[in-house]
Order: structure tokens, then C-alpha cells, then sequence
């Protein structure tokens, strides 16, 4: 169509220009000019054959204009149709190289576009966003993806800077600094790299860039193409993992701690505690015991010694104090939550207590064993919100794996306490029974006390029925003023059984001491006051059943010792009263024997005398009460010799003398009968045993002799030497002594002996 309208208007101009020519009469150069257009536009359309057609029809005219005007000679007429075929030639080669030119270029655009469609259409489909830069950081190409992820069309994206509209204000310098020293070639590109780009609803969406750059012939950057993948939910459950392997290992590694820790409640509740605040990010943590009472006792805290956790009083009853999380951890075996401490009406009873250190909000998770809640863990933070949906289930976790360890680390302090407690009560146990002295009984028991009960200072005051006060006896942990304070005092006990210790002297001892706390236990006999045991505290505590229970004990084990020496002094009193008649008795039966012998009046109580001096350096105070017995009874037994042998003043016959050898048999016959005599009987039944086994009635030597036979043989020979006997005068002192030194290693022990000469010269016995 083109073409014929195209034929039709050189068919008009050719007319045209035979018009001008023959009609008008333009000149002929002009002509010959006008004759050049119509070949240029043959050519452009026809190319080498409208060209050469064309310079025909111009070389035709020419020579058809030159013959009717001007005629020229052949030859010229020659060249000027040659020039028109050689311009046409060449326009029409030029406009076929043009053409095929044209027309590689058109196939290659068409290749190219076709190429760029087919790659618009790959990189739709590809799950990456595609943007494309130029050197300013404008928008010259997205795709698809890049739309939804940005959550804008392709339309209100292309063309638009991109840092200053796709990226998030924190980052843009930061981003768009790199870009140009990307660009300056100040640094190199990066091919790789990862930020977040700003959608249209203000989200952040974070993409894992790689990075093409179209460089110019030079080697300079012209375009980056960045391929991003929308990474914000892989960093997001990278993240996740990664936090809950981070809380697996904490997990772990509190679990092994607390499975090689000691067995310790405390240091194990530790253990868990530092965990919740040093890793798990809490501001407070406490692991609480849910008591018998329905108390909660705190036995671990993390930070150490924190000012509110000092003193916190915390049940598991129907009090206003078991109104909050821990408590209600316990009651219901589920975590509970106070999501502001300030505001949660259940957490009055505490506000004013925790106001001071921001602590705004808490959890408690309980610790539960096969038996039960046995204990809670108590969390707090200073940042509202803190206790998530995760948090909550970390700490959750975290008071599942520590139960088992706390509570058996409490069993065994439970069961080490309890074996502890059982050791003290044995321990003042023997003390009472070993002891006679009230004083050394009562200090041991303080002392069990004070370790056990773990208080500051205890007094004993013992009850004086006939004044009807409490006075004084015995104290642990006390100043000397205290003491004198207390000593000083005499608290009352009414008619009406009560104790009546609210005094001013304990005020001021209370003052004195800085003590916060005091507790008085009446020991209580049968209704019948025998004192009463007071502790006293610096710092606030409360007591628990367990502490009460002890405490009941080791007051019955007072009120024992009391008694125990108040009936052993009465038992020894009655012992002495009863010994002393016994004594007594002995010396008038001793006295009954003088009598019947007349020649030995008062030997008995001489021989007595000196035994137990000279025994003193071989024997206990115990063993001389026997001894002087002994001695005084050692010729108990001629009270079976008849008179007319015993008092016979000539020489004995051997019957006779038989019958006197017997009476150390008799002695222990009659006295082995009586039982506190027994002891005693060494003397009556041995004193004439000789050292070299010659005497009677049994002929024993040496060592075989008991010790007080032994030494009572020498006293006895020498006080009968020295004295009238009806056969011979009485020797004197030296003569006995020298008698003694020959019958040595013979007749007697020369151990004894030589004691019995050193204590005979010391104390001066004739």
C-alpha cells in the first residue's frame, strides 16, 4: 500500500517536473536538482532496482529537457545520464546495505524484545524479587515478586529512588554510603548482602540480596541488578531455633549442674535461681517449700540476700497472703501470672513490700513430684510484658527438670537435719545421764540448741517454787550486761499458771542485744513449773512446725536433766543418810568386836585410818569408801571363834589355831550376804594372804592378792607390833619398820611398802 501510494506520487512529481520544464521553463540545474529527489525516494523504497529504474527516467528527462533547449553534443549527453545511472547505482547499492542493515537490526530488536518478553515472563515466575538500578538509585526494572513483597504495583515502584522509598530510615545512609563508593569505585561490589526493605504498609521485610553489575566498555558500573529472597520468616525461624537450642542448652547445662551438685537444697535452689535471672533475663528469683502449715519457706533466692525477698511472708491457705502466684501455683499445680504488681488486686498484700524495687510483674511455676506440688518457683522482672507465651513455657520447663533435684536435695537436708536433731538429742541425752552437774547438762543442751534451732542467744531460768519466781541460770550468746540484766530479774509465775515475762528488764536486754524476736518455753512437769527456756533473734523469722517440734523436744530433754538432778540429789541425799547409818552401824558393830577382844581395842579404826592413806596413792575416792569399809570389818569374822579360843591368854593349840585361820572365811560368808558390802571384802577375806603365797585361807600370792589386802597386811602387822598384845610388849616404832622392810617381797607387796614407809615419815605415825 505504501509503495503504490509511493509510485503514484513520483508518477505526480515526474508529471510536475515535465510542467516546469516545458511550460515554466525552469532552468536546467534546477531541474537536474529536482530529478535527484525522486530517484532518493525510489531507492528508499525500491532500493537498487527503483534507483536504477529512477536514474533511467532522470537520465531520459534530461536529455529530453537539453534537446529541446539547449542541445548538447552526444557525449555530454552520455555522462550526464551515466552520472544519473551512477548516483542511482549507488543510492540503490546504499539503500540495499541500508536495508539488510535495517533489517538485521529489526530481527535482532525483534529478537531482543522476544527476549526480554521471554525473560519478563521467567522472572515472574521466579520466587525472588528482581530490581534493577541505574547509577542514581532509581527503579528501572522489578518483577512480580518484588511487587507483592514491596505490596505496590510495578507502576508506583519503577522510576522511584530506591533507598529513599524502600528502605527503612535506620539504614538508608548507611545502605546508599556503600552504593556510592560501590560506584566511585572505591570499593568493591558486593555481591552478596542482606537488609530489610520498608513495604507499602510500613512492615519490614527482611531479603538475602545477590547482586549483578552491567559495566560500560570501560569497565564502569552502569546498572545493578539485585535477585532478593524474602528471608524474614527463615531469619525469623532461625531465630527461633536457635533461641530454643540457646534454651536447650541452659536447660542442660542447669540440669547437670544440678545433677553434680551437692546434695543441698539451698545450693541447688541457687543453682536455678542465678539461671532464671543471669540467663533467662528475670530481675528476682526465689524457689519456695510449700510447708505442712501452708506456709511457703524460702530455702534459695538469685540475687543473694535481695531486700524483698528478706522477710516475705508467703502461704498456700485461704489468707490474704496466699492470694498472689506463688501461692495459687501450690493450691491449683499450675503456673499463675501477675502482669502488674502495681495494678493486680491480688497482689495487695505485697505492693507496699515491692514498691521500692520496681519489680512490675512476676510468675510462679509449680514444682510437682509424684506425690504433688511440693514447692514453687517464683520469677519476677522490672519490664511489663516480660512473661510471654515462651518465656511462660521456659520457666515452666525449667521447674519440671529442677523438682526431682530440689526435692530430693530437700529430703536429704530434711533427713540430714533430722539426724542432726537425733544426734543433739543423744548428745544431751548422755550428758544427762553421765553428768551429776545440772549446769554441764544444761550447757550442752544450749549449745544443741543454738546450732540447731539456729538462734542468736537462749537462757535457762529455773523456777523457785517457794519464792514463786524465775531466776537465772545459764545462758549462750549473751553480753555480760545482759546476763547481770536477766540475772537481775525476777519474772513472776502467777497463781494462775502463767508466766509473766513482759518486764522491762527483758525490754532492755532486747534493746541491748538488737534482738527482733524472742520466744519463751515454759518447762512443764505433770502441770509443775520447773523453768523456763528463752531464745532470742537479730533478724525477722517466723517459726515452722518442724522448728516447733524440735523445739518441744529438746525442752522435754531440759525438763529431764532438771529432774534428773533434782531426784539425784535427792537420791544422794538419801544415799548419804542411808550410808551414814550403815556407817554408822559398821562402826558399832567394829566397836562390839573391840569389845569381845579386848586386847585389839581400837585397832579396827586405826588400821582403817592408815589404809586409806597409804591407799590414796593407788585408788580413786570411790574405791577408798570400800577400802576404809573393808578395813574396818577385816576381823568380822571372830565373831564365829568361840570366846574361850578368842580369849584364851596362853598358846593356842593347832586345833585351836585351825579354828582361828577360819575367820577370814567367816568374814566373807556373813558379808558377801550383803550387798553393798561385797565391795569391801578384798580386806575381811585376804589381809592374811602373804606375798610369797605362805598365808591363808587360800595361800594366793603376789598380784593374786587383791591391792587392798595387799596394802591393809602391812598396816595391820605394824599397828599390832606397835601396840601390847597379852603375849609381848609392844615394839617400838623403828623396830616395826625395820621388821617390815625384811618381811618385804615375803610376807608383803614391797610396792606397798615402800609407799607405806614414805606416807608413815610424811605424815609423822607412830
Amino acid at each position: 500500500m505504501k509503495r503504490l501510494s509511493t509510485l503514484m506520487i513520483l508518477t505526480g512529481y515526474y508529471v510536475l517536473t515535465l510542467v516546469l520544464l516545458f511550460w515554466v521553463r525552469l532552468d536546467i540545474v534546477i531541474i537536474a536538482g529536482m530529478l535527484l529527489l525522486p530517484m532518493l525516494l525510489a531507492a528508499f523504497f525500491w532500493k537498487l532496482k527503483g534507483a536504477v529504474v529512477s536514474a533511467l527516467i532522470n537520465s531520459s528527462l534530461f536529455v529530453l529537457a537539453y534537446s529541446a533547449f539547449k542541445p548538447l553534443s552526444f557525449p555530454r549527453l552520455l555522462v550526464a545520464a551515466i552520472s544519473y545511472l551512477i548516483v542511482g547505482l549507488v543510492l540503490g547499492v546504499l539503500m540495499n546495505l541500508l536495508e539488510k542493515e535495517r533489517k538485521k537490526l529489526f530481527a535482532s530488536e525483534q529478537r531482543y524484545r522476544r527476549l526480554y518478553e521471554e525473560l519478563k515472563t521467567y522472572l515472574e515466575l521466579v520466587p525472588v524479587m528482581v530490581v534493577a538500578l541505574d547509577l542514581e538509585g532509581n527503579v528501572k526494572f522489578v518483577n512480580k515478586k518484588a511487587c507483592e513483597i514491596l505490596e505496590c504495583c510495578e507502576e508506583e515502584i519503577v522510576g522511584k529512588n530506591w533507598f529513599e522509598n524502600f528502605l527503612p530510615d535506620p539504614i538508608k545512609d548507611e545502605v546508599r554510603e556503600v552504593f556510592e563508593r560501590i560506584k566511585n569505585g572505591e570499593l568493591e561490589p558486593v555481591r552478596v548482602h542482606e537488609n530489610p526493605v520498608i513495604t507499602r504498609t510500613k512492615k519490614e521485610r527482611l531479603i538475602l540480596w545477590h547482586n549483578s553489575f552491567l559495566r560500560s566498555e570501560n569497565g564502569q558500573i552502569e546498572f545493578i541488578v539485585s535477585a532478593g529472597m524474602d528471608v524474614t520468616e527463615r531469619r525469623q525461624l532461625e531465630s527461633k531455633l536457635e533461641e530454643e537450642f540457646r534454651m536447650t542448652q541452659i536447660l542442660l547445662e542447669t540440669a547437670t549442674g544440678l545433677l553434680m551438685s551437692d546434695l543441698n537444697a539451698e545450693e541447688r535452689a541457687t543453682i536455678v535461681t542465678k539461671t532464671c535471672v543471669e540467663k533467662l533475663g528475670a530481675s528476682l528469683a526465689w524457689v519456695g517449700y510449700a510447708a505442712p502449715d501452708r506456709s511457703v519457706q524460702i530455702f534459695g533466692t538469685y540475687p543473694p540476700n535481695h531486700p524483698y525477698v528478706q522477710g516475705l511472708i508467703v502461704r498456700w491457705d485461704d489468707s490474704p497472703y496466699a492470694q498472689g502466684a506463688a501461692g495459687r501455683s501450690i493450691k491449683t499445680g499450675k503456673p499463675q501470672k501477675i502482669e502488674d504488681t502495681l495494678t493486680n488486686h491480688r497482689f495487695e498484700a505485697w505492693r507496699e513490700k515491692i514498691a521500692p524495687y520496681g519489680l512490675r510483674t512476676l510468675a510462679a511455676f509449680p514444682m510437682i513430684d509424684p506425690k504433688g506440688v511440693y514447692g514453687t518457683l517464683v520469677v519476677y522482672s522490672d519490664k511489663l510484658g516480660f512473661f510471654d507465651e515462651t518465656r511462660m513455657r521456659y520457666f515452666e520447663i525449667l521447674a519440671h527438670i529442677s523438682a526431682a533435684a530440689l526435692e530430693n536435695a530437700r529430703l536429704f537436708e530434711d533427713l540430714k537435719n533430722s539426724f542432726q536433731k537425733l544426734q543433739s538429742v543423744q548428745k544431751v541425752d548422755r550428758a544427762i545421764l553421765t553428768s551429776k552437774d545440772l549446769k554441764e547438762s544444761l550447757n550442752v543442751l544450749l549449745d544443741e540448741i543454738v546450732s540447731q534451732l539456729r538462734v542468736d542467744a537462749a537462757a535457762i531460768l529455773l523456777y523457785d517454787p517457794e519464792e514463786k519466781t524465775l531466776v537465772y541460770s545459764l545462758g549462750k550468746g549473751l553480753t555480760d550486761v545482759s546476763v547481770q540484766t536477766i540475772a537481775s530479774r525476777r519474772a513472776r509465775y502467777t497463781d494462775s499458771g502463767q508466766i509473766d515475762l513482759e518486764d522491762e528488764h527483758i525490754k532492755k536486754v532486747m534493746e541491748q542485744e538488737k534482738f527482733a524476736w524472742r520466744y519463751a518455753q515454759p518447762l512443764t512437769t505433770k502441770d509443775e513449773l520447773l523453768g523456763v527456756l528463752e531464745l532470742f533473734g537479730r533478724s525477722h523469722f517466723e517459726p515452722d512446725h518442724e522448728w516447733l517440734e524440735f523445739l518441744k523436744l529438746i525442752a522435754q530433754q531440759a525438763v529431764i536433766a532438771i529432774e534428773r538432778v533434782f531426784m539425784i540429789e535427792k537420791l544422794e541425799k538419801a544415799n548419804t543418810e542411808l550410808l551414814k547409818a550403815y556407817d554408822e552401824t559398821i562402826e558399832a558393830l567394829v566397836y562390839a568386836i573391840d569389845l569381845r577382844d579386848e586386847e585389839t581395842e581400837g585397832h579396827s579404826k586405826r588400821v582403817a585410818s592408815l589404809t586409806v592413806e597409804i591407799a590414796k596413792e593407788f585408788m580413786n575416792e570411790e574405791e577408798l569408801v570400800h577400802v576404809y569399809r573393808g578395813a574396818l570389818l577385816h576381823d568380822i569374822g571372830k565373831l564365829a571363834v568361840p570366846d574361850h579360843i578368842l580369849r584364851k591368854p596362853g598358846r593356842l593349840s593347832d586345833e585351836e589355831w585351825k579354828i582361828i585361820k577360819m575367820h577370814p572365811v567367816y568374814a566373807y560368808e556373813m558379808l558377801s550376804k550383803i550387798e553393798y558390802l561385797k565391795p569391801a571384802l578384798d580386806i575381811p577375806y585376804c589381809h592374811h594372804e602373804r606375798y610369797d603365797g605362805t598365808g591363808y585361807p587360800r595361800g594366793l600370792k603376789k598380784e593374786e592378792i587383791p591391792l587392798a589386802a595387799r596394802i591393809f597386811a602391812v598396816v595391820d602387822v605394824y599397828d599390832a607390833l606397835t601396840h601390847d598384845r597379852p603375849y609381848r610388849k609392844a615394839w617400838s616404832r623403828q623396830q616395826a619398820i625395820e621388821y617390815i622392810k625384811e618381811e618385804s617381797n615375803k610376807q608383803f607387796d614391797p610396792k606397798v611398802v615402800e609407799v607405806f614407809l614414805r606416807v608413815i615419815e610424811e605424815k609423822g605415825w607412830e
